[in-house]
């Protein structure tokens, strides 16, 4: 979970900062096509981990962990259930939604490639200018299809391009076709049959993220905005045949919706008013350059850093020396090294969840491995189970103390005491309770014990 969150923190920043630059350089629609891009590579990246202060102490065991790393020790707490948790639910949904995005645009695809199958080879006219059109980009020509039943002309294929006309517009205005024929040999010129990939992969992924799907949207829009102004920079004298032939298709009756993943002249979502105000528009560039190129890299590498989950590290048997506390502990279980106590423990857990003396001897284990989160949670298991609830409690107590929550570790203690527990001379020694020693309502909870048992307090 921490680390899809720091994913979508990050993806949620990068749209931000695209917003802010796209509404800033709305002449430069080809470097916002780049930022919106660059917000969906991101979401298919994970978040590299950012070392932080609290990691770091973590990681060498100075600073405990939550109690929360104690949970797969507490799984065999339950009886086990055949009803999924939450959590569980929630990944199913989302793969299940994953997988009927991507089945519904294999589908399509398909659908649409048997149909260009069945297409016919267009007129040698037209296949001579898209092979010059190719060759002023210096591309190599794509396959030229006509089709009917469609009116927005498009690219398929990523080894193999296929460039797909509607039957009507190869016999239209000869301006016209050319203006529209070098848009769709632009996007095989700026790679737009990949990227149009990468926003697939993203929407199947993040169906349900918003800010993904905004991004998808955006990225779409920019793509044909950047195609338009290369096409203007390339063909200006076409604009008004061109900005025709984009109104007859879009207003076309009959338009089929095309998938998204093609690279279309007219797809779905097209803002075909701002397509044509911008026909208009002079200044606008079609290109980025390599500064804008490795400015927006330097960006998507920034939001890379994130927050992932620090696992738990155990120091290792030989690791840690022992001390004669150390050794005295380890006899009265019976154990060569606290980690051996802790397997033996978990392994007794998992067949009797509600055997207290594991819970006790596993709270023992965590004590001597430095993980004191996780021996209060034993401890604090123990102690529900009715196990020496008295000695549990006094465990709890240092556990409390060494974490440094006086509170709670004056309430457990006290608990110790009101239960049979009569050494106060052992408290006031015991170095885990140093914390408590400096603390005025322990001692005058001390002193008020020992007027009232002055014997136990020899």
């Amino acid at each position: 979970m921490t680390q899809l969150a720091s994913n979508m923190l990050a993806v949620l920043v990068l749209a931000l900062v695209a917003e802010f630059a796209t509404r800033v350089l709305w002449r430069r629609p080809a470097i916002g096509q780049l930022l919106w891009l660059a917000v969906l590579v991101r979401s298919l990246l994970p978040s590299l981990p950012l070392l932080t202060f609290w990691q770091e102490q973590i990681s060498l065991g100075i600073i405990p962990l939550s109690t929360a790393t104690i949970l797969p020790a507490q799984a065999p707490n339950a009886v086990a259930s055949w009803f999924p948790s939450n959590l569980e639910l929630l990944l199913g949904a989302w793969c299940l939604g994953s997988l009927w995005h991507a089945a519904r645009a294999h589908r399509r695809t398909r659908h649409l490639r048997r149909r260009v199958a069945l297409g016919q080879r267009s007129g040698d006219a037209s296949c001579a200018r898209v092979r010059a059109i190719a060759s002023e980009l210096r591309l190599q020509a794509p396959a030229l299809v006509t089709l009917p039943g469609i009116t927005s002309p498009f690219l398929i294929g990523l080894r193999r391009p296929t460039l797909v006309l509607p039957e009507p517009m190869e016999h239209g205005d000869a301006n016209a076709l050319s203006a529209v024929m070098l848009h769709e040999l632009v996007h095989l010129e700026r790679r737009d049959l990949w990227t149009a990939w990468i926003e697939l992969l993203a929407e199947c992924l993040w169906w349900w993220n918003p800010v993904v799907r905004y991004a998808i949207a955006q990225s779409r829009r920019y793509r044909e905005l950047a195609c338009d102004a290369r096409v203007m920079e390339l063909k200006p004298d076409a604009r008004h045949a061109y900005a025709t032939a984009l109104l007859d298709s879009a207003g076309a009756p009959t338009a089929q919706r095309l998938p998204a993943e093609l690279a279309s002249w007219v797809g779905s979502g097209s803002r075909i008013r701002e397509r044509l105000r911008c026909l208009y528009l002079d200044s606008r560039q079609a290109r980025v350059s390599r500064m804008g190129f490795a400015t927006v890299a330097a960006l998507l590498c920034c939001t890379l850093l994130g927050f992932a989950h620090t696992s738990h590290v155990v120091p290792q048997a030989g690791t840690q020396e022992l001390t004669e506390t150390d050794l005295r502990n380890l006899a009265r279980f019976e154990v060569n090294s606290y980690e051996e106590l802790e397997s033996r423990s978990l392994a007794r857990l998992e067949s009797t969840p509600t055997d207290g003396r594991s819970w006790y001897e596993l709270g023992w284990a965590y004590s001597g491995l430095q993980d004191i989160g996780a021996a209060s949670a034993a401890f604090e298991r123990q102690y529900e189970l009715s196990y020496q609830p008295t000695i549990a409690s006094y465990n709890l107590a240092c556990c409390y103390s060494m974490l440094g929550d006086i509170d709670a570790a004056l309430s457990w203690i006290q608990r110790s005491v009101s239960s049979g527990y009569d050494n106060y001379d052992g408290i006031e020694r015991d170095g885990d309770l140093r914390n408590l020693h400096g603390d005025a309502r322990f001692q005058a909870w001390m002193d008020s014990l020992r007027v009232q048992n002055p014997s136990a307090a020899q």
